[in-house]
Protein backbone atom coordinates (compact mmCIF):
# COMPACT_ATOMS: atom_id res chain seq x y z
CA UNK A 1 0.00 0.00 0.00
CA UNK A 2 1.39 3.35 -0.83
CA UNK A 3 1.73 6.57 1.07
CA UNK A 4 -1.70 7.81 -0.58
CA UNK A 5 -3.98 4.87 0.34
CA UNK A 6 -2.69 5.01 3.50
CA UNK A 7 -3.95 8.77 3.76
CA UNK A 8 -7.10 7.93 2.53
CA UNK A 9 -7.96 5.80 5.54
CA UNK A 10 -5.97 7.54 7.92
CA UNK A 11 -6.25 9.66 10.14
CA UNK A 12 -9.95 9.27 11.33
CA UNK A 13 -11.54 10.64 13.94
CA UNK A 14 -13.87 9.17 16.44
CA UNK A 15 -16.41 11.31 18.85
CA UNK A 16 -17.22 10.02 22.36
CA UNK A 17 -19.25 10.78 24.74
CA UNK A 18 -15.74 12.27 26.19
CA UNK A 19 -14.85 14.23 23.07
CA UNK A 20 -13.06 13.52 20.28
CA UNK A 21 -10.59 10.85 19.82
CA UNK A 22 -7.72 11.51 16.94
CA UNK A 23 -6.68 7.59 15.11
CA UNK A 24 -3.31 7.26 13.18
CA UNK A 25 -0.39 6.08 12.42
CA UNK A 26 2.49 6.42 14.89
CA UNK A 27 5.10 8.17 14.43
CA UNK A 28 8.79 8.09 16.69
CA UNK A 29 8.00 10.85 18.46
CA UNK A 30 5.07 9.41 20.22
CA UNK A 31 7.45 7.49 22.19
CA UNK A 32 6.95 9.55 25.03
CA UNK A 33 2.89 9.92 25.03
CA UNK A 34 3.17 6.05 24.40
CA UNK A 35 5.23 5.58 27.74
CA UNK A 36 2.66 7.93 29.74
CA UNK A 37 -0.23 5.95 28.86
CA UNK A 38 1.09 2.99 29.91
CA UNK A 39 1.71 4.32 33.14
CA UNK A 40 -1.85 5.37 33.43
CA UNK A 41 -2.67 1.86 32.70
CA UNK A 42 -3.75 -0.79 35.66
CA UNK A 43 -1.88 -3.80 36.56
CA UNK A 44 -4.60 -5.54 35.51
CA UNK A 45 -4.89 -3.91 31.75
CA UNK A 46 -1.45 -4.23 31.33
CA UNK A 47 -1.24 -8.01 32.33
CA UNK A 48 -4.61 -8.41 29.86
CA UNK A 49 -2.27 -6.95 26.73
CA UNK A 50 1.00 -8.56 27.67
CA UNK A 51 0.31 -12.04 29.72
CA UNK A 52 2.86 -10.60 32.25
CA UNK A 53 2.67 -9.28 35.98
CA UNK A 54 5.24 -6.78 35.52
CA UNK A 55 3.63 -3.70 36.11
CA UNK A 56 5.71 -1.32 33.64
CA UNK A 57 6.48 -1.95 29.97
CA UNK A 58 10.22 -1.12 29.83
CA UNK A 59 11.14 1.93 26.92
CA UNK A 60 13.26 -0.59 24.80
CA UNK A 61 9.46 -2.86 24.33
CA UNK A 62 7.48 0.24 23.85
CA UNK A 63 10.04 1.64 21.12
CA UNK A 64 10.24 -1.58 19.43
CA UNK A 65 5.60 -1.74 19.63
CA UNK A 66 6.17 1.78 17.50
CA UNK A 67 8.10 -0.29 15.04
CA UNK A 68 5.70 -3.13 14.24
CA UNK A 69 4.11 -3.49 10.67
CA UNK A 70 1.63 -1.32 11.24
CA UNK A 71 1.26 0.89 14.76
CA UNK A 72 -1.68 3.34 15.52
CA UNK A 73 -2.58 5.74 17.99
CA UNK A 74 -6.00 6.75 19.95
CA UNK A 75 -4.84 10.18 20.68
CA UNK A 76 -7.02 12.97 22.74
CA UNK A 77 -5.31 16.20 22.38
CA UNK A 78 -1.58 15.50 22.42
CA UNK A 79 -1.63 12.12 24.58
CA UNK A 80 -2.02 8.81 23.93
CA UNK A 81 -4.87 6.97 24.88
CA UNK A 82 -5.02 3.65 22.85
CA UNK A 83 -2.58 1.30 21.15
CA UNK A 84 -3.03 -1.06 18.16
CA UNK A 85 -1.05 -3.01 16.21
CA UNK A 86 -0.55 -5.29 13.22
CA UNK A 87 2.27 -7.61 13.90
CA UNK A 88 3.98 -9.93 12.00
CA UNK A 89 5.77 -13.43 13.34
CA UNK A 90 7.89 -15.46 11.35
CA UNK A 91 5.60 -18.01 9.95
CA UNK A 92 1.94 -17.10 11.88
CA UNK A 93 -0.44 -15.11 10.86
CA UNK A 94 -0.62 -11.42 11.23
CA UNK A 95 -2.03 -10.20 14.83
CA UNK A 96 -3.79 -7.83 15.67
CA UNK A 97 -3.15 -6.49 19.37
CA UNK A 98 -4.68 -3.60 21.55
CA UNK A 99 -4.30 -1.37 24.46
CA UNK A 100 -6.67 1.17 25.53
CA UNK A 101 -6.10 3.07 28.97
CA UNK A 102 -8.56 2.23 32.14
CA UNK A 103 -10.04 5.90 31.59
CA UNK A 104 -11.21 5.53 27.69
CA UNK A 105 -12.52 2.03 28.11
CA UNK A 106 -15.82 1.20 26.89
CA UNK A 107 -15.96 4.88 24.72
CA UNK A 108 -14.82 2.59 21.10
CA UNK A 109 -11.54 3.50 21.21
CA UNK A 110 -10.58 0.07 20.97
CA UNK A 111 -13.15 -0.77 18.00
CA UNK A 112 -12.28 2.29 16.57
CA UNK A 113 -8.03 1.26 16.23
CA UNK A 114 -9.46 -2.11 15.37
CA UNK A 115 -11.49 -1.39 12.53
CA UNK A 116 -8.64 1.19 11.03
CA UNK A 117 -5.89 -1.73 11.64
CA UNK A 118 -8.61 -4.14 9.86
CA UNK A 119 -8.99 -1.56 6.83
CA UNK A 120 -5.48 -1.24 6.04
CA UNK A 121 -4.75 -5.45 6.69
CA UNK A 122 -7.57 -5.51 3.50
CA UNK A 123 -6.05 -3.17 1.81
CA UNK A 124 -2.65 -4.94 2.46
CA UNK A 125 -4.38 -8.09 1.02
CA UNK A 126 -3.74 -10.00 4.19
CA UNK A 127 -7.19 -12.75 4.53
CA UNK A 128 -7.27 -12.64 7.91
CA UNK A 129 -5.64 -11.79 11.31
CA UNK A 130 -5.22 -13.40 14.57
CA UNK A 131 -5.68 -11.75 18.25
CA UNK A 132 -4.64 -13.45 21.28
CA UNK A 133 -6.77 -12.96 25.00
CA UNK A 134 -7.12 -14.43 28.28
CA UNK A 135 -10.01 -16.55 28.51
CA UNK A 136 -11.84 -14.40 31.15
CA UNK A 137 -11.53 -11.11 28.66
CA UNK A 138 -14.87 -10.66 28.10
CA UNK A 139 -14.51 -7.47 26.94
CA UNK A 140 -12.09 -8.15 24.00
CA UNK A 141 -14.04 -10.93 22.71
CA UNK A 142 -17.22 -9.05 22.49
CA UNK A 143 -15.05 -6.51 20.71
CA UNK A 144 -14.19 -8.78 18.30
CA UNK A 145 -17.69 -10.21 17.51
CA UNK A 146 -18.77 -6.14 17.06
CA UNK A 147 -16.26 -5.60 14.29
CA UNK A 148 -17.57 -4.87 11.13
CA UNK A 149 -20.53 -5.01 12.21
CA UNK A 150 -20.71 -8.59 13.45
CA UNK A 151 -19.86 -9.75 9.77
CA UNK A 152 -16.55 -11.41 10.81
CA UNK A 153 -17.86 -14.33 12.11
CA UNK A 154 -14.65 -14.80 14.57
CA UNK A 155 -13.49 -17.95 15.90
CA UNK A 156 -12.38 -18.89 19.61
CA UNK A 157 -9.89 -20.99 19.91
CA UNK A 158 -8.70 -21.92 23.48
CA UNK A 159 -5.24 -23.22 24.09
CA UNK A 160 -3.69 -24.84 26.81
CA UNK A 161 -1.82 -22.48 28.02
CA UNK A 162 -5.30 -20.52 29.03
CA UNK A 163 -5.08 -18.12 26.17
CA UNK A 164 -7.85 -17.82 23.47
CA UNK A 165 -6.82 -17.28 20.05
CA UNK A 166 -9.20 -15.51 17.92
CA UNK A 167 -9.13 -16.01 14.30
CA UNK A 168 -10.94 -12.75 12.00
CA UNK A 169 -10.96 -14.12 8.61
CA UNK A 170 -10.92 -10.54 6.37
CA UNK A 171 -12.61 -12.12 2.86
CA UNK A 172 -15.56 -12.89 0.80
CA UNK A 173 -17.90 -10.91 -1.07
CA UNK A 174 -19.90 -9.46 1.91
CA UNK A 175 -16.60 -8.14 4.17
CA UNK A 176 -15.30 -6.49 0.74
CA UNK A 177 -18.79 -4.34 0.59
CA UNK A 178 -18.30 -3.67 3.89
CA UNK A 179 -14.68 -2.52 3.58
CA UNK A 180 -15.14 -0.41 0.34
Amino acid sequence: MDTDELGRLLPRELMTARGPVVVRTARPGDLAAVERMHHRCSTDTVFRRYFSAVPAISPTLQARLLETRLALVAEVGHEVVGLGHLADHQGQPVELALLVEDAWQRYGVGLALAEAALDVADAWGIDRVVTYSLQTSTGAHALMRRLRSGALHPQFHQGEDGLVQTVLPLTGPTLRTLSA
